[in-house]
């Protein structure tokens, strides 16, 4: 379990998501996978899932696997 803060890029400041347990040992309601995170900070910057980078070869790797957390939003 692990605490964060975002603002600006359209995120509405003054809320709270999730919450852990008492000894903050475990998440208790409302669990944030890291992916969902970051698929939130790149929502914020303008990317979706379906935005991807090629390597080499010229295969895409989609690089927001999760999420956004769009209740943070407006």
């Amino acid at each position: 379990v692990y605490s964060t803060m975002l603002a600006g890029a359209g995120v509405r400041g003054g809320q709270v998501v999730g919450r852990s347990t008492k000894d903050g040992g475990l998440p208790a309601d409302e669990a944030v996978h890291t992916t969902d995170f970051f698929a939130t900070m790149y929502h914020a910057l303008g990317y979706t899932s379906a935005d991807s980078v090629k390597d080499v070869s010229g295969r895409p790797h989609h690089f927001v696997q999760g999420r956004p957390i769009m209740k943070l939003f407006g």
